[in-house]
């Protein structure tokens, strides 16, 4: 759905408006406003806090039906909206501002959209987990076993009583199985209960060997991510048994996980995605900064200027290790880890040792939209340096970090530029302490991506079987109607490699 909702906006331009003509901060601010609460929508309200705090996540929300037909008014309202500031816009290119009245009422028609599209999102995520299953599968005709099993057993369940019902989600790990869960993970399935499907019973395991026979069982297949050569998808695809739902999940970038769109791959065989991109149907970033009043930590005393850590020294999609070397050549840059000069740091002393530089070099192994790691949030922002980073765009960064937390590689048209900026906020210690103002407007939350598909199955994967059920019901609200193509979709979220660029002078591609 959401997906849509940028794409329609994308189309109408909705906000290429040259503000400067009209020399209203405040309109610009709240058309800034109106995108950043839409999308953040999606990150801190669709699904990040449910799994944590079922209690205090229903308690947020109001009761009410399906909103989606408002979200389509909303973006009517913003098309409408688009083309009257593109008539005033001409008719007033030659005048210094708008009118009161039309800047007045332009901010309350832009105010009225961004309440109307936050409250929509809302209530379509209220919908999924709080939608009577047992009402809505009723209400509709028996669906059969070939089109979604999940739903046909529970209906089955529902009107054949007597009747077994087994529900089985596998959670496919392929030669990660021992990594995942330390060579414990049990061969037997392993029950588990929804409050919503009473009348069947749901059992769940982790699988490294999906045979026939097994994929004849399994209602539910979830894929996890960094399979590699183990994931062997067009084996699963015709091995796959109709009806049978499957749900990836991966919080690796597609140049890291690019198996899950072989080529040759046509149409999109998930039903649901659960991934790092804002785009998917839950999206499921590593961390996430939370709005609170806080009382913020006290910033650790600096001697250094310059850190970088990394293990992985392999060629990746950009020459991230030589950039770094070139860096040194111009500012200080002390390098930890395998591709480090300085060595390996031990797990226990390496936060206490970075916490005395005030800059980071957080520098994605992939140029990737959306693709923002750990790395800056547990390394650099929980622990008080300030992170100078590379990756996705600056707009990117913006959507989800706390403002003015970040120095973007990108920001600088040369090496003397940038240089020149990190050694000025190096001398000027409240310049630099303006970077961690964020501290005291909220926190960031981690979310650990083992505990989800690890523990209390009755929290993440009830919701994810719910997530199922609803998409089925309401499709308008799925990702997989919006994305036939999921290989154009995988593929795309990141740069092309062909598309040779220079990042301050230095040609980062071959």
């Amino acid at each position: 759905m959401w997906i849509t909702v940028w794409r329609v906006v994308a189309r109408y331009q909705l906000f290429p408006v040259d503000f400067k003509h009209f020399r209203m901060a405040s309109t610009q601010v709240l058309f800034q406003f109106l995108l950043i609460i839409s999308l953040m929508s999606i990150c801190s309200i669709f699904v990040l806090q449910y799994p944590q705090d079922h209690a205090r996540w229903t308690q947020i929300l109001e009761e009410g039906p399906n909103h989606l037909p408002k979200i389509k008014n909303s973006l009517r309202d913003m098309s409408k909206l688009s083309t009257d500031l593109e008539k005033w816009k001409q008719s007033t290119a030659n005048e210094t501002q708008f009118t009161k009245k039309q800047a007045e009422s332009m901010k309350n028609r832009m105010e009225l959209i961004a309440n109307r599209l936050k409250g929509s999102v809302e209530k379509v995520e209220y919908d999924v987990q709080n939608m009577d299953v047992t009402l809505t599968l009723n209400a509709i005709t028996e669906v059969p076993l070939e089109e979604n099993r999940l739903i046909h057993k529970i209906q089955r369940a529902l009107r054949h009583p007597e009747e077994e019902c087994v529900i089985r989600l596998a959670k496919y790990c392929a030669t990660r199985c021992d990594h995942l869960v330390q060579g414990n993970h049990s061969r037997e399935w392993t029950r588990f209960d929804c409050d919503f499907v009473s009348s069947c019973r749901i059992e769940t395991r982790f699988e490294g060997n999906l045979t026939t026979h097994i994929m004849q069982t399994v209602d539910v297949l979830l894929v996890v991510d960094s399979l590699h050569d183990g994931l062997q998808l067009k084996t699963l695809m015709d091995i796959r048994s109709k009806g049978q739902l499957w749900v990836l999940y991966s919080r690796e970038n597609p140049i890291h996980d690019a198996e899950y769109a072989p080529p040759g791959l046509t149409g999109n065989p998930f039903n649901l995605t659960i991934t790092y991109s804002r785009d998917s149907d839950i999206p499921f970033p590593y961390c996430f900064f939370q709005k609170k009043k806080v009382r913020p930590p006290p910033i650790p005393k600096k001697s250094k200027l310059i850190a970088w850590m990394a293990s992985n020294c392999h060629l990746l999609s950009w020459r991230r290790g030589q950039f770094v070397k070139e860096l040194q050549k111009h500012i200080s840059v002390d390098t930890y880890g395998k591709c480090g000069d300085m060595g390996q740091l031990p797990v226990q002393d390496a936060a206490e040792t970075l916490k005395q530089y005030k800059f980071y070099l957080a520098f994605e192994n992939s140029e990737c939209r959306d693709y923002i790691t750990e790395k800056i949030w547990r390394t650099c922002l929980l622990q008080g340096i300030v992170p100078i980073v590379y990756g996705a765009s600056r707009e990117d960064y913006e959507q989800v970090m706390p403002r003015n937390s970040f120095v973007h590689i990108e920001d600088f048209s040369n090496m003397s530029t940038f240089v020149d900026y990190i050694h000025a906020l190096d001398s000027d210690a409240d310049r630099y302490k303006k970077y961690f103002d964020w501290r005291a407007e909220g926190m960031v939350n981690c979310i650990s991506a083992r505990k989800f598909i690890m523990n209390s199955p009755e929290v993440s994967l009830c919701y994810l079987l719910r997530k199922l059920i609803h998409v089925y019901i309401h499709p308008e609200t799925s990702w997989k109607k919006q994305t036939p193509d999921f290989a154009s979709w995988w593929r795309g979220q990141c740069r092309e490699v062909t598309a040779k660029r220079n990042i301050l002078g230095f040609p980062v591609h071959q």
